[in-house]
């Protein structure tokens, strides 16, 4: 398998990894419109997800935030007396400034490949993509430097836990030191909400989790007919009602049965097997269709078994 993987290094990776950066936006996201560079390097990425597992980092991979909260593990191939920088920034959440990205570590002038021996100029920070904003692109870029650099203008202070601090725009850092860096490696994931990012907001960062909703239109009905056609009367008619009035009618015929002195009824196993007895055996089709939708609980009938609100 490793010789599979340094064979797929030394041939097809680059162009790959280039196609599949360029399909998700990131060089055009982080350098600009109509930049790019060939990914020479590659980076072996790890999050320690317990004692025995761990999450890689591959191409645009799925991660949770809860698989992200230690420091990454970055190895990669380079000659001793070399320099490098490692940035790792997001470039879907900044909350004010949609051209910016969120800095969550850099580690600057690293001796050849050992990433503990750099200088940590920005504490990493796990992701915490906020509630309702879909999946973030968190983005590795690693920096081949000339020599060593002084990147005091880029210092944090440590722990880092200013979202302004953390402020952060791949295009400004490359414009400012494009002389001494070239980028060199790429490796990405995607995270989005979970429980791990309200802790965030809470106990590391200090402030109110932020929150975003749909604002879905209004349902568009169309004007009622007095004759539909190829319609369920039943159906079509309750579509022009008052949501308030049917949720009072399922209400009304859940307490019908109950009493505050008894457990909760539950449904039975095979409600339908009932036989239709009596004068059911002529109802309409309709109207069985809708018994056996209340014995299931099925739809706006769900609520004549759970103490929940209306439809």
């Amino acid at each position: 398998m490793e010789e599979m993987k340094k064979d797929f290094y030394n041939t097809g990776y680059t162009n790959q990894l280039k196609i599949v950066a360029e399909h998700y936006g990131i060089f055009n996201d982080l350098f600009g419109q109509h930049a790019f560079f060939n990914p020479r390097v590659p980076l072996n990425i790890t999050f320690d997800f317990d004692e025995e597992f761990v999450s890689p980092v591959n191409c645009g991979n799925l991660l949770k935030p809860a698989e992200c909260t230690g420091t990454p593990k970055v190895t990669y191939e380079a000659a001793e007396d070399s320099w490098w920088s490692l940035v790792l920034t997001n470039p879907d959440g900044h909350l004010t400034d949609n051209t910016a990205e969120y800095l969550h570590w850099f580690v600057g002038n690293i001796p050849g490949g050992d990433v503990e021996k750099g200088d940590v100029l920005c504490d990493y920070l796990q992701p915490f993509p906020c509630r309702g904003t879909g999946w973030h692109r968190y983005v590795f870029t690693l920096y081949k430097q000339e020599s060593k650099i002084d990147f005091s203008a880029e210092k944090r202070e440590m722990p880092c836990h200013s979202l302004r601090q953390r402020t952060f725009q791949t295009t400004e850092f490359y414009r400012t030191y494009e002389k001494d860096i070239t980028p060199a490696g790429l490796a990405f994931f995607q995270a989005d909400w979970d429980e791990t990012v309200t802790d965030v907001y809470h106990n590391t960062l200090g402030m109110k989790e932020p929150v975003f909703e749909f604002d879905w239109p209004p349902l568009h009905i169309s004007v009622q007919k007095t004759v539909p056609h190829k319609k369920p009367f039943n159906l079509y008619l309750d579509r022009y009602r008052d949501s308030k009035e049917i949720a009072t009618e399922i209400l009304m015929a859940r307490l019908k049965n109950r009493s505050p002195f008894e457990e909760e009824p539950t449904r039975r196993k095979l409600p339908n097997i009932i036989p239709w007895m009596g004068e059911e055996r002529n109802l309409p089709s309709w109207k069985k269709t809708q018994i056996r939708k209340e014995r299931l609980g099925m739809g706006r009938y769900r609520h004549l078994y759970e103490n929940k609100p209306g439809p």
